[in-house]
């Protein structure tokens, strides 16, 4: 395969294109828009917390900044756990 073909802005478009087509034909696309609606509320309390509100206390200062973490470690696996089964079941 030339080089050349990996630069042209057509073969990428192609590719797109036929990954798209195949994603919807194979039933991909509506359980998982089903999925990333039904959860989420849990996704972004997932990414506000692993963005926002644990990383000022990394690496952990005192027992405040281990509970902290702690306690979000276990919500962050709750959630988690939620936005898990709700994508095993749709798929």
């Amino acid at each position: 395969m030339s080089p050349d073909i990996l630069r042209d802005p057509i073969a990428w478009l192609l590719t797109l294109v036929g990954a798209v087509v195949g994603l919807v034909q194979t039933g991909f696309i509506g359980p998982l828009w089903g999925a990333l609606w039904a959860t989420s509320g849990d996704l972004f309390t997932l990414v506000s917390l692993g963005a926002l509100t644990l990383p000022p206390h990394i690496p952990p200062q005192g027992p405040t900044d281990w509970a902290v973490l702690a306690v979000g470690g276990l919500f962050v696996a709750k959630v988690g756990e939620r936005v898990y089964e709700d994508f095993d079941k749709r798929f």
